[in-house]
């Protein structure tokens, strides 16, 4: 998992090289990217990317204390180490 693949405002180019050198290889890759308005539906339509809008969600919702022993519990099924 790496987020904010595109922090520091990759090329277009850089970017595109960033997604098909990564889109061949063979196990899951999860980048996560904040998009600005004018970019929502940049990834549509490409085959390897499953583009998903969070905007609906509250700011801080997803990972706020209240949710933060259920999200360790769901983590270490996945055999990630907090």
């Amino acid at each position: 998992m790496m987020d904010y693949f595109r922090d520091g405002e990759l090329s277009s180019e850089k970017e595109e090289v960033v997604l098909t050198t990564f889109g061949e290889f063979k196990n899951q890759i999860i980048f996560t990217a904040t998009l600005k308005t004018e970019e929502m539906g940049k990834y549509k339509g490409r085959k390897k990317i499953k583009a998903i809008d969070y905007s609906p969600n509250v700011d801080s919702h997803i990972l706020s204390g209240k949710y933060l022993r259920k999200f360790k519990t769901i983590m270490k099924t996945m055999m990630v180490k907090m």
